[in-house]
């Protein structure tokens, strides 16, 4: 892997790049533009007031990596999320490069098993949503096995955007610059406000059938409540966090339990869904009464996909 550059295009965009003697320099873009999730693909121009950027600060960005490598020495591109624009202008600062497309899940995978110091692993890579070849995954799950890593299984489970979309009607939550309904923002703020709530047991199963719908107007009839943009606020926001991260870590076990025991190894989880600390803590303590561990890297968001 000596002398290869990865860019990653979407939100939490970054690059990584390979030397050759070894040595590694991780980038991330939002600390070079000083944006909050950071877009690097041209494909995002149209939102570069609020998480999106331009033609300049891309090479600007290229500009720096080349400053820190020997361009005509980088052989391969790892690349997803670009666009052809994109792809046209790399060609042209890396004449010597070979262009490969790498799937967003299979980044996830690698980047936490080639992290881990697990010889084999059952990987989950869960988020909002990522593109592989052109389809978009949200939920796949792998084995890793020394220096490879296969596709076991692709659930039908989007736990990712039911989880931040119930940041939506919660008012005590400013959305990003990025959008009301789906904000970036979202996710880790409901994980945080839950600790205030309590878990309303009439509402949990409307919820666990909400995580496969996925839509706030149907649970908001089901349960009584307007679930529209910042509806919400004080007991019945706590209450509603804590309901939906109680129904999250039950719908990840009921999903993947019987799949981990029957496995019968250890356990990498990456993906957005894996920055959520209440679910590793209680998936760690049930792996480890079957005498297996978890392994969650340090950074398991679309931030790590580079890497």
């Amino acid at each position: 892997m000596k002398n290869t550059l990865s860019i990653y295009g979407s939100h939490d965009a970054g690059a990584v790049f390979i030397n050759s003697a070894g040595e590694l320099k991780i980038l991330e873009y939002e600390r070079f533009v000083k944006k909050r999730y950071a877009m690097y693909s041209s494909k995002f121009d149209h939102r570069k007031s609020d998480i999106g950027t331009d033609q300049t600060s891309r090479e600007k960005f290229i500009e720096y990596i080349k400053s820190q490598c020997n361009a005509n020495n980088i052989k391969t591109i790892l690349y997803n999320e670009l666009v052809q624009s994109d792809l046209d202008y790399l060609k042209t600062q890396f004449s010597n490069a070979e262009f490969k497309l790498c799937g967003h899940h299979m980044a996830h995978a690698a980047s936490g098993y080639f992290t881990s110091k697990f010889n084999k692993a059952i990987i989950f890579s869960i988020d909002g949503g990522g593109i592989d070849h052109g389809t978009v995954g949200y939920t796949k799950v792998f084995s890793g096995d020394q220096t490879k890593i296969e596709l076991l299984d692709t659930p039908n489970i989007n736990l990712g955007v039911a989880y931040g979309r119930i940041g939506c009607p919660i008012s005590e939550i400013n959305p990003g610059p990025d959008s009301n309904k789906d904000s970036l923002v979202y996710a880790g703020k409901v994980m945080g406000l839950c600790a205030y709530g309590n878990i309303r047991q009439e509402w949990v199963s409307s919820f666990k059938r909400y995580y496969y719908h996925q839509d706030l107007n149907k649970l908001g009839k089901d349960i009584n409540l307007n679930l529209s943009f910042n509806a919400l606020n004080d007991q019945e926001s706590f209450d509603l966090a804590a309901t939906s991260q109680y129904v999250f870590e039950e719908v990840f076990f009921n999903v993947f339990w019987r799949k981990i025991k029957n496995n019968n190894l250890d356990v990498i989880l990456v993906g957005g869904c894996a920055l959520n600390v209440l679910l590793n803590q209680r998936l760690s303590e049930e792996l480890e009464k079957i005498g297996k561990k978890l392994f969650v890297p340090s950074n398991p968001n679309d931030s790590g996909l580079s890497l």
